[in-house]
């Protein structure tokens, strides 16, 4: 895209051109830099996509890069405007390797604005308060602060922050039409109810890629809190100027112990389908034997079918140990057809331990629960697709202070075993450049 190109280009101007900031100034500009080069071997395009004629376990292995830019604008006392910009390949993050049969070509970049907000921070002794507006991350969650490659000790990231085989695009009608995937694949699904039988991708259960919105944080002593308002759902986020925008709130907080352990909670609510569902919802109830759609309008349409999220997350760390974990609840509700909506449930426990100044390994476990879906006539399987379970295991070290080096290896299971093993083997080297600044004032 264009504009993505431009920021590369103006980005990079403003990175040879400037000096230090000084401390002092109450004005500035700061753009913390972080590349990262990539490589990961896996089957996964085999798993995906058997009509291409691919042998089982065929390994494929794929280059990539990622270029993240988080520059930040000091406008006074208390103003400041943050943007976080993010260039990669497409051959960059684990979950692409399902889909993507090209070779690695520099044409092939995507470019995205992550965050882009302004914002007012007011500090006392006792606490602050962060008043944000713009293109916010989502307030759900905290996978989010760990997101740069540098924070980040594995290679991945966790299941509820990846594809989830539930659609906003399409509409359902029965059992089938989550349980048939089990016969096909996890991964992608195909509606049936008045849609073109296609099969294709879901949604992120939670985004990491920012929503048009207003935040509010306050933090206080050991307790912080934070409200968020935003122009569409985690689970489906739209920009300004695309359809189906339909306001929402999310929100969180924690509190720290005095052990350094701290324990948090967040939510989300609102519509989360794509508009054209309204349109599709008189034939498919014409065409199931629905009675009528007066019945249909008690119901409502999309925006009387929102998704809700619920989580739980905790951080605590000491000596050369550290521990973080989430666990999340999703309920995606769709017009009139079900009595029961999917609702999946994920989790994941993540350790590290620092061997000595340069070596780290660090080891996750997740998984992700799916439930018994009814429709209106019938319940269906005690889940709607396969359970699954994922491990993920890293061994990082630090030639210097400015790089890291990870080699990591992840493997699913699956209730029902379909194709090869979609396992991943995956290296990196992640330089964060010195923090360049300047001083204004």
């Amino acid at each position: 895209m264009r504009y993505g190109r431009s920021v590369l280009v103006l980005t990079s101007a403003s990175l040879l051109g400037l000096p230090c900031l000084s401390q002092e100034a109450r004005f500035g500009f700061n753009v913390p830099v972080t590349f990262t080069a990539g490589m990961l071997s896996t089957p996964r395009l085999a798993v995906m996509q058997p009509e291409i004629d691919i042998p089982a376990n065929h390994i494929r292995t794929y280059g990539g890069i990622r270029l993240l830019l988080n520059p930040s604008l000091k406008l006074g006392a208390n103003w400041f405007a943050y943007s976080s910009i993010q260039i990669h390949s497409t051959h960059f993050f684990p979950y692409e390797a399902y889909y993507n049969r090209q070779v690695f070509t520099w044409e092939r970049f995507r470019q995205r604005f992550l965050q882009l907000y302004f914002a007012y921070r007011r500090t006392t002794e006792s606490g602050e308060i962060v008043i944000k507006t713009g293109k916010l991350t989502t307030a759900f969650g905290s996978f989010s602060t760990r997101y740069d490659d540098k924070d980040n000790a594995l290679i991945d990231r966790p299941m509820s922050y990846e594809y989830l085989q539930v659609r906003a695009n399409a509409l359902p009608c029965s059992n089938y039409d989550f349980e048939h995937q089990q016969q096909v694949h996890p991964n992608v699904s195909a509606y049936h109810c008045v849609n073109p039988v296609r099969y294709g991708y879901g949604i992120f259960p939670v985004t990491l890629y920012g929503l048009p919105g207003a935040e509010i944080n306050v933090s206080h002593r050991r307790l912080d809190l934070r409200l968020q308002l935003t122009n569409s759902s985690p689970s489906r986020p739209r920009g300004l100027r695309s359809p189906g925008q339909y306001g929402q709130w999310a929100g969180g907080g924690g509190y720290t112990f005095p052990s350094g352990l701290r324990v948090g909670f967040s939510a989300f609510h609102g519509p989360w389908l794509d508009p054209n569902i309204n349109d599709i919802l008189p034939r498919a109830i014409q065409s199931h034997g629905a009675p009528g759609l007066a019945a249909q309008q008690d119901k409502g349409g999309v925006r009387q079918s929102p998704a809700t999220g619920l989580g739980i997350d905790a951080q605590w760390a000491r000596g050369r140990w550290s521990f973080s974990g989430e666990w999340h609840r999703f309920e995606y509700r769709y017009p009139y057809f079900f009595r029961q909506s999917p609702a999946p449930v994920f989790g994941y426990v993540e350790v590290k331990t620092i061997l000595n100044p340069r070596w780290y390994l660090a080891v996750r476990g997740g998984f992700v629960r799916f439930n018994q879906v009814e429709d209106l006539h019938e319940k269906g399987k005690p889940n709607f697709l396969p359970n699954r379970q994922i491990w993920e295991g890293a061994i990082g070290f630090r030639p210097n202070r400015l790089q890291l080096l990870k080699v990591g290896y992840q493997h699913r299971f699956d209730a029902i075993k379909l194709g090869p093993s979609d396992s991943v083997f995956a290296i990196q080297l992640v330089t964060s450049a010195p923090t360049i600044s300047k001083g204004l004032r």
